[in-house]
């Protein structure tokens, strides 16, 4: 029994170590978003001893980075049991959560909002970024869906991993306000020029390519005069767009 202590012990050490090296002073937040995936995967297939050992070692992490000692969390699962044994708890189901207590109150039917299909009037999520009237409400809520889950994406990341996503984007915006343009020549139809939205916005509905200044990203869309929003794919394009371009030119034939 000791060996097994002791072995895991050591696990735990070596695992802080190599933690803190690769990871540096960042809080709990990113490994318990992490164990949250790690369970899931776990659910899903519970003879892996992988995901379990990942479990533990996210715990480990979340543990030591929150500044929780071992005896601090025994003292609280001594008081957590004891509450626990003073519920009643429902006959267990495979596969489903057990709710706290058996006897549960009818449940709440909440009010169902009526949502508009379509904006009825223009958004402003943030300032000089609106969401133009007319706009699909499930086109808006995808974006803001997908921002959120970046918002977390970068929460995540080591102040390396910050630092360098922070340069590229910084270096690409000060390769934009460098690049030239042809004097005497429509900006539209120079191939291979950015143009600053501030000068100039694509024509409505024509595909293009875009900079998204917030993640550091070049993608394409194309933007609704009507909305006066960008879109890829469909979906509206939550995140500031600084510059577009437009698409290269097909090959021509050559005339004999």
């Amino acid at each position: 029994m000791a060996d097994g202590v002791n072995d895991r012990d050591q696990v735990r050490r070596e695992h802080a170590e190599w933690s803190q090296a690769t990871f540096g002073n960042v809080g709990p937040v990113g490994p318990l978003k992490h164990l949250a995936k790690e369970a899931i995967e776990a659910a899903a297939e519970p003879d892996d001893l992988s995901e379990w050992a990942d479990m533990q070692f996210l715990m480990w992490d979340a543990q030591r980075r929150a500044g929780i000692t071992d005896e601090q969390i025994t003292k609280a699962m001594i008081d957590k049991l004891a509450v626990n044994k003073q519920r009643s708890w429902p006959e267990p189901k495979d596969g489903e959560p057990r709710l706290h207590i058996k006897e549960q109150p009818a449940p709440v039917v909440p009010v169902v909002p009526v949502v508009p299909a379509t904006l009825p009037c223009s958004v402003e999520l943030k300032p000089g970024l609106i969401i133009g009237k007319g706009c699909k409400t499930e086109t808006l809520l995808t974006a803001l869906r997908r921002r959120a889950d970046y918002n977390a994406d970068i929460d995540a990341m080591t102040p390396e991993e910050r630092a360098e996503h922070d340069a590229s984007i910084k270096a690409f915006k000060a390769m934009l306000a460098a690049a030239p343009q042809s004097p005497g020549s429509e900006p539209a139809t120079v191939p291979g020029k950015w143009i600053p939205v501030s000068e100039r916005m694509p024509e409505d509905r024509i595909s293009v390519i875009l900079w998204d200044a917030e993640i550091g990203e070049v993608t394409s869309g194309h933007y609704s005069h009507k909305t006066q929003t960008f879109y890829h794919c469909g979906d509206a394009i939550e995140n500031e767009i600084t510059h577009w371009m437009p698409l290269p030119a097909g090959p021509q034939e050559s005339k004999s």
